[in-house]
């Protein structure tokens, strides 16, 4: 099993969100989550401090009146590796293929 400080700093955890996300608002639940992940809970006097975070909710995020949210940008594939072959690429290699075999049929032949 992990030691409380080492998984908190190894996941640089942000406290205040990890302990909202997983919703943890007492000490047993908090020994409960921690369990579960193999992690030794800290003591009651350690916890204190940073469960004392969990607690406050931060207010949900609103537009201000009269501005407009900003458009979501859709992502492109990059081009590269996983790219597909164009057919007039794939045409110019098979002519660079049967035309080298034509002249090493013609070499052989003479």
């Amino acid at each position: 099993m992990l030691s409380w400080d080492y998984y908190r700093k190894r996941k640089q955890l942000k406290l205040d969100r990890w302990l909202l996300r997983n919703n943890i608002t007492s000490y047993e639940a908090l020994c409960n989550t921690l369990c579960a992940l193999g992690v030794i809970p800290p003591s009651k006097k350690e916890s204190a401090s940073f469960l004392n975070l969990g607690l406050k909710t931060t207010p949900p995020l609103t537009v201000a009146e009269g501005t407009a949210a900003a458009p979501v940008k859709s992502k492109k594939k990059p081009k590269g590796v996983g790219s597909t072959v164009t057919s007039k690429a794939k045409k110019k290699t098979a002519t660079k293929v049967t035309t080298k075999k034509k002249a090493t049929a013609a070499k052989k032949k003479a």
